[in-house]
């Protein structure tokens, strides 16, 4: 029997734990049904451990060419909660949309994956 290495199962939990939430809360807008579920909770328990996993994904999803299509939560809750850094905000992060400012979630995203790197982050 090969016991996986300790980044394999965070990797599964984290996979498993990102599914069910998806499941709970794919017709979900607002991030507070995200933030209060049980299962990103457990996510954001698991603690930096789990950084590298959504790095990977928040990477994969860039160089598909729709980083959109990874829940902005990740980027301005998660990462910032499970890493203490701050989301940086002016210049390209920060977007107008229908006279309103928004985050522009393709800048932070590139942020927190150059950080990751610059951190020596394996994902």
């Amino acid at each position: 029997e090969v016991i996986p290495e300790p980044q394999d199962q965070v990797r599964e939990c984290y996979d498993d734990l990102k599914r069910k939430l998806g499941e709970e809360t794919r017709f979900h807008s607002n991030p507070n049904m995200w933030l209060r579920n049980r299962h990103y909770k457990a996510i954001v328990a698991m603690g930096r451990d789990v950084v590298g996993c959504i790095l990977k994904d928040l990477g994969l999803s860039i160089e598909s060419g729709r980083p959109e299509d990874y829940p902005g939560w990740w980027v301005m809750y998660a990462l910032p909660e499970l890493t203490g850094v701050r989301i940086p905000v002016g210049g390209d992060e920060v977007k107008k949309v229908g006279g309103f400012a928004a985050v522009n979630v393709d800048s932070v995203s590139r942020f927190w994956v150059e950080w990751g790197r610059n951190e020596g982050i394996a994902f």
